[in-house]
């Protein structure tokens, strides 16, 4: 059997670029929103995945389900505070802080 170098060439490129990309798993990032120095939950704050612009907003408790791969970054905003970002870090609950004003 002969090997054709272009033929290596190909599936060393397949292994190295497409193997990766396959075998990344997107999960369902939750946790909750807090007003930072507080216990306060706060509900309604809009939180998006930069990578896939999906977009969540977090419930009355504050609480949240967003879809992510780890290393994603999540943009979170509310009204009256302060913006905040987390990276998602795997399928543990990630708590987020804001600040007022």
């Amino acid at each position: 059997m002969k090997f054709n170098p272009l033929n290596i060439l190909l599936f060393w490129m397949f292994i190295l670029f497409a193997a990766p990309a396959a075998m990344a798993q997107e999960f369902l990032l939750g946790g909750a929103v807090f007003e930072k120095g507080t216990l306060n939950r706060v509900a309604g704050a809009e939180l998006t995945n930069k990578r896939s612009g999906f977009k969540v907003l977090s419930n009355d408790l504050g609480m949240y389900q967003i879809k992510a791969l780890a290393g994603d970054t999540i943009l979170v905003i509310k009204r009256d505070y302060s913006d905040a970002e987390i990276i998602a870090s795997g399928s543990k609950d990630q708590l987020v802080y804001l600040e007022r004003g």
